[in-house]
């Protein structure tokens, strides 16, 4: 039995805005592979019902759930070896569902959100929503596209329109008590993707919680992961739990390719010496093993996060100096290092497969 070790629970919801179109699908599926999710919820499929089965099959996922008859905007996929979801209400606009833990850890109401252009469909929607919040202790998390901002610092370019929906969403979180969950990444979740003047940045994309979620799940995080194959950004949505397990030292095929891979062997196996040789054997395939753990986090754990927040970091740099004479620059570094993440995020599939 291994040592008290911190995981977490991830869930990403996104508006993929078309689960047909390649280069959405296979973004997602490398964060699946990357992130081992329990539960998706993809927005905005454009797809009949009919292909949901095998958007889930191709994905790995064993259940999934979609209403088309109600919400054509919203599909459901989820492991039930890991968690049970049980739908509890279905509108136009949201599917909301008790998610519960195999192991009886975590036991949550999540309402996964499409909000519909108009004003006034909208405000149906935050009355549906207010129906829903629970009265007890139950830990309630709202996520998706929202289709609407809190502040207008949540909106870069384009013209101002009326402020009446933003305030209507204000006051739903008020009366329902659910607070935004903040984000890492950039401040933005959907670009119009023009030039010049006519671009347009706005944070449509949110997850909001009851206190019961914040006191249940205090290191809650949600991600703005880059946007690609979409303009709108995935939220990966991460619940931290703790677990006991054990760790076993695997080669993988892939590190052999790597430029530091046979400099961090040599390093151990010029080291220690011991007057018993097979003392000196055992202790060095240990701290063999030891040093190539923390040399793999290091090099396509760590790394990739890095790159990730880079890459957020840029586009928000963008978002700033947009019009002035440095943006050309910043799109050319911009597009280098998504390339970038995306070889990284090829590097870490193989490595997963390598694992499985």
């Amino acid at each position: 039995m291994g040592k008290p070790k911190k995981t977490k629970s991830k869930a990403p919801v996104w508006n993929i805005r078309g689960a047909a179109k390649a280069s959405g699908r296979n973004y997602l599926k490398q964060q699946v592979q990357l992130h081992k999710p329990s539960f998706i919820a993809i927005l905005e499929p454009k797809s009949r019902g009919s292909k949901l089965e095998m958007f889930a099959k191709r994905l790995g996922y064993e259940e999934h759930f979609c209403c088309e008859d109600i919400n054509r905007h919203i599909w459901l996929l989820w492991h039930p070896k890991v968690i049970s979801v049980a739908v509890v209400e279905v509108t136009n606009q949201s599917i909301s569902s008790i998610i519960e833990h195999q192991s009886g850890s975590m036991r949550v109401l999540a309402s996964v959100v499409y909000g519909l252009g108009n004003r006034f469909d909208r405000r149906r929607l935050w009355q549906s929503l207010s129906r829903q919040a629970p009265l007890d202790t139950t830990p309630w998390f709202i996520a998706g596209d929202f289709n609407v901002i809190s502040s207008w610092d949540e909106k870069k370019g384009g013209s101002r329109v009326s402020d009446g929906g933003m305030q209507e969403f204000n006051s739903f979180m008020t009366a329902t008590g659910v607070s935004d969950l903040g984000y890492i990444g950039s401040p933005f979740t959907w670009s119009n993707n023009q030039s010049g003047r006519h671009r347009v940045w706005v944070r449509l994309d949110r997850a909001l919680g009851n206190s019961h979620l914040l006191s249940s799940f205090p290191n809650i995080q949600v991600m703005h992961l880059p946007r690609v194959g979409s303009d709108h950004a995935p939220l990966l949505i991460s619940l931290e739990r703790r677990e006991r397990k054990g760790a076993n030292f695997k080669y993988l095929r892939m590190w052999k390719s790597h430029d530091t891979f046979l400099h961090t062997i040599q390093g151990v196996w010029e080291g220690r010496r011991d007057r018993d040789p097979l003392v000196n054997l055992g202790q060095k395939l240990k701290d063999t093993a030891k040093a190539l753990g923390g040399w793999n986090k290091s090099t396509f754990g760590n790394r990739l996060r890095d790159m990730e927040l880079k890459v957020a970091s840029l586009e928000a740099d963008l978002q700033a100096s947009w019009g002035s004479d440095s943006a050309e620059a910043l799109i050319t570094e911009l597009d280098e290092s998504t390339r970038n993440l995306e070889k990284a995020l090829q590097d870490k599939v193989t490595l997963l497969r390598e694992k499985a």
